[in-house]
């Protein structure tokens, strides 16, 4: 079963992280236990919980380079059955003291995930090793993708990596989805965008589309995600929906 999910693209701006605490947030709300693993130096999954990254004095590069237990540095969320190994700047100069542990964090958390039904890793926006240790862990990976031609030549190096990961590290990765973010079907781009992807990857893409949403921006400035600042808004509805059919693929 599909229990450790990473979520992957070395573009800056895909709303990676506002799935990957959105969709948390989702599967909290379901009353499934959540840790959520901010791998990313920015700590933008860090902000969007409410937490000062300023203000921790651990963080996962304690874990990942100075041995500190897992359970030492891990935070309650303002969410109920959702749990946060926060992030800080640390992260970003951590690459240079993890080459050749392209599977430390796998080790970390084995002794660890049982405590939780799911573990959600958002990556930092590149295929640095962070990124692979992330990929290294998980069984299932989630893209987020924009829709433009950029993205989709970017989602054809990302899979490839994935795929040379698989082979090399974790012969149990598998592509849970990809996802289609930020859409706007006015703009003719968008729709000749996701035309391609669901053409080329009619398996791995969600039939469910996150919107434009203003809600998704503005509930990170309030450290909150989209069902604590606005429950109704399009971009909240998106992701239950989002989060039902990735229950169901991994059941499935």
């Amino acid at each position: 079963m599909i229990k450790i999910i990473a979520f992957v693209n070395q573009k800056g701006g895909t709303g990676k992280t506002t799935a990957c605490v959105n969709i948390a947030a989702a599967l909290a709300l379901k009353k499934y236990k959540i840790l959520l693993i901010d791998l990313d130096g920015q700590a933008n999954t860090t902000i969007s919980l409410g937490i000062d990254p300023l203000e921790i004095k651990r963080s996962m590069y304690d874990v990942l380079l100075n041995h500190i237990e897992l359970r030492e540095i891990v935070q309650q969320s303002p969410r109920e059955n959702l749990w946060l190994a926060p992030a800080n700047i640390e992260l970003a100069n951590s690459d240079i003291s993890l080459d050749g542990h392209q599977t430390r964090l796998k080790e970390i958390i084995q002794s660890y995930k049982e405590r939780f039904d799911f573990i959600l890793i958002d990556c930092p926006p590149s295929l640095s090793l962070l990124t692979v240790n992330a990929l290294s862990a998980s069984n299932g990976v989630i893209i987020p993708i924009l829709c433009d031609y950029l993205s989709l030549e970017g989602l054809k190096q990302l899979l490839f990596t994935i795929e040379k990961i698989k082979n090399g590290f974790n012969h149990d990765l598998t592509i849970l989805g990809i996802l289609s973010n930020k859409v706007d079907h006015r703009r003719n781009l968008t729709n000749e965008t996701l035309k391609l992807v669901r053409k080329e990857f009619p398996k791995e893409i969600f039939k469910t589309e996150i919107p434009v949403c203003a809600a998704l921006a503005e509930a990170p400035s309030f450290g909150k995600d989209v069902f604590g600042y606005t429950s109704w808004a399009t971009g909240a509805t998106a992701y239950k929906e989002v989060t039902a059919e990735i229950l169901k693929r991994i059941k499935e």
